[in-house]
């Protein structure tokens, strides 16, 4: 992997989407680049129990 692919993987693109979402166990809300809502866990407690919002 090149040097600028390293930085786009680290920094994020501008293309690449960010999707919200809520933790159900302590109500921290985030954002992640990841879409699919059963990979995502809480960046807080660590609880896969989220629910994307708006």
């Amino acid at each position: 992997m090149g040097v600028l692919d390293q930085l786009k993987t680290v920094l994020g693109t501008k293309e690449e989407s960010r999707y919200g979402y809520r933790c159900m166990n302590c109500q921290n809300t985030f954002k992640s680049r990841e879409e699919h809502m059963a990979r995502v866990s809480c960046q807080m407690c660590g609880s896969n129990n989220v629910r994307g919002i708006a």
